[in-house]
């Protein structure tokens, strides 16, 4: 009996050897190591793996491998078709006969690793105590605004080097042609959206009167600096009341006031900044919302703020209001005793909307956003046709022709970034703008021949919004040429010197490539852990508590709709401020922290007391 106990177990043991190495093969695989570069990789995957499958086998009767399964297929599917191109040198490389193979095996290693971390997160002890979280409830009392001042400081001091090193501020093409709009030199266009640039023109106006133009830009970057400190304080404060206790507000401030990201994007001055600070603000109140069971929107403050964050969320990003329509029919169904209130906001920031876009523009004499903008799938598609010489006809051909030199496209099309493309001098933005039906025509009679060229240009386009291997430089570093007289001037260096760039640079760069630390500025990582969260609520009788997530969800759909470059990290800047509240919520989701301080009146009592 004994030896045939041990037969077996050997033969487990063989069998989950051999699966091990069939997963460190397809995770080579599609990561594009060749069997002859991997060397000490195979061996350290097969170790990891062959653990994930013994704890898998101690797991497995938890009853999670179907919900495991929701993120483990669209997750090495992405894996999959992501090894098919190299976006460091642009090009489709075509996938090989293992790729199927790859496919299934990770579904099943992907599925395990997902049930091991579900049973994991169940068995952790949940953070939020009892006792913790009355204590700091008890502890905010009248004084509570403290910590979020506290907070929204230690960002500013944190950000301080980076503002003297960067002085006035970093400026890259998009702020100057912003700057020259504020100064009349360029016409208004909704391109950056108009409410944006009227907050820097209200500032920068009068700064410039006093000081300059330099003196101007380095008011508004701190200005910046302050409203973003102060929204982020917000947040670590939120999750404060919420109950995560000391420990849990002090990582949270610490997230967000010595992140290099956050502290370089802080003196970036781009729409996507104060943005992404609104959207977090959005997030958080979805979820008041949803913790209340609605009865936030009853209150007066409750509503009021509830409308001016979405009008916000509109009015700072052109796909706002694509974001906030569907968030108010999702809630129009889930909170119905509420329709009134929910109706007359989504009334009115409907309202709003087409208010400003029509004749607000009109009397401002503000052009709406470029067609060319929302088009830059189709375009990138129908340019990489022209860049392979495919066949089209020749009506087709002319109309293209007439867009954009055939030979002029092949000359500057680049897989993957739209913008060399449609902002090249000879790209007839009128004529398209004068043609969009027949653009759209055009594009759907090409599609049925060219279909695999639409595909393998589609996916090089959103490439880092969904394929975990790709990565983006984050943002521009200084100040690029202008003819505005702004120059960089590194104060800090100029006092000691000695400059903090080089290390600003290397911590930046740590952020993008080094091991584990990438994952927190990896925006296909992000996306995949908001869509792990909320399959964790779903199986934990907690749905209700997907409802802050759909913004973030929604917000990465219209950037696969109409991504103008494969991986811009400021388009999806929001989850990277989120990152707090997203780890809060998985540790918490299971319920047993959910009215914890309500179970424990007597608790809550004697704290306050004390």
């Amino acid at each position: 009996m004994k030896q045939k106990l041990y037969n077996q177990t050997g033969i487990k043991f063989i069998l989950y050897t051999v699966f091990a190495w069939l997963i460190a093969v397809s995770v080579s695989g599609v990561a594009g190591y060749r069997m002859t570069e991997i060397n000490m990789v195979i061996p350290i995957l097969m170790a990891g793996a062959l653990y994930m499958i013994v704890q898998f086998e101690k797991n497995k009767s938890k009853g999670l491998c179907r919900p495991a399964l929701w993120f483990a297929v669209p997750f090495s599917l992405t894996l999959a078709l992501g090894s098919g191109f190299d976006m460091d040198d642009r090009v489709f490389q075509g996938y090989s006969l293992l790729t199927p193979v790859y496919f299934v095996v990770l579904v099943i290693f992907f599925m395990m690793l997902a049930v091991n971390g579900l049973v994991l997160l169940e068995r952790a002890d949940i953070i939020l105590k009892a006792r913790e979280q009355c204590e700091s409830r008890a502890m905010l009392g009248k004084k509570s605004r403290i910590w979020w001042i506290v907070a929204s400081c230690a960002c500013l001091v944190a950000w301080l080097p980076y503002y003297l090193t960067y002085y006035p501020g970093i400026v890259s093409p998009d702020y100057v042609e912003i700057l020259n709009q504020c100064m009349g030199n360029l016409p208004l266009s909704n391109h950056h959206p108009v409410l944006f640039v009227f907050f820097v023109k209200a500032i920068l106006m009068p700064c410039h009167q006093l000081g300059g133009m330099q003196f101007a830009v380095a008011v508004v970057t701190f200005v910046h600096m302050l409203l973003f400190a102060v929204m982020l304080g917000y947040m670590a404060y939120w999750l404060y009341r919420k109950g995560t206790g000391k420990v849990g507000y002090g990582l949270s401030v610490a997230f967000v006031a010595f992140n290099p990201v956050i502290a370089i994007f802080s003196v970036y001055i781009t729409k996507d900044v104060l943005f992404g600070g609104i959207f977090l603000l959005y997030v958080l109140k979805l979820y008041d919302i949803v913790e209340s069971k609605g009865a936030v929107l009853k209150t007066g403050n409750g509503i009021v703020e509830f409308l001016l964050l979405n009008l916000l969320v509109v009015l700072l990003r052109n796909n706002g209001i694509y974001i906030t329509i569907v968030l108010f029919l999702i809630s129009l169904f889930v909170y119905r005793d509420m329709w009134k209130q929910l109706a007359v906001c989504a009334g009115i920031v409907v309202l709003s909307y087409g208010l400003l876009k029509g004749p607000g523009f009109q009397a401002l004499n503000i052009a709406g956003e470029s067609f060319a903008e929302s088009m830059s799938v189709p375009l990138q598609q129908v340019g990489y046709v022209i860049w392979q010489d495919g066949e089209m006809a020749e009506a087709d051909k002319d109309f293209l022709d007439r867009l954009m030199p055939l030979e002029k496209v092949k000359e500057v099309y680049i897989p993957g970034y739209t913008d060399p493309y449609k902002f090249d001098e000879e790209f007839d933005d009128d004529f398209l703008n004068a043609n969009k039906g027949e653009f759209l025509t055009v594009w759907a009679r090409l599609l049925p021949k060219h279909l695999g060229s639409y595909i393998e240009a589609y996916l090089m386009q959103t490439a880092g919004y969904w394929h975990i291997g790709e990565t983006d430089s984050l943002n521009p570093y200084g100040v690029i040429e202008n003819e505005l007289g702004i120059s960089q001037r590194n104060i800090i260096e100029n006092v000691t010197g000695v400059s903090l760039e080089p290390i600003v640079e290397k911590l930046i760069l740590a952020c993008r490539k080094a091991p584990v630390f990438c994952f927190v500025t990896n925006m296909a990582f992000m996306v995949f852990l908001v869509y792990f969260i909320c399959i964790r609520c779903f199986i934990n009788g907690k749905k209700q508590y997907i409802l802050p997530f759909l913004p973030m969800l929604l917000l990465w759909a219209t950037i696969m709709v109409a991504a103008p470059a494969y991986c811009k990290f400021r388009y999806l800047f929001p989850y990277h401020l989120a990152y707090p509240f997203m780890v809060w919520v998985l540790l918490c989701v299971s319920g047993n922290a959910e009215g914890v301080c309500n179970r424990n009146e007597d608790d809550c009592r004697k704290v306050s007391t004390e």
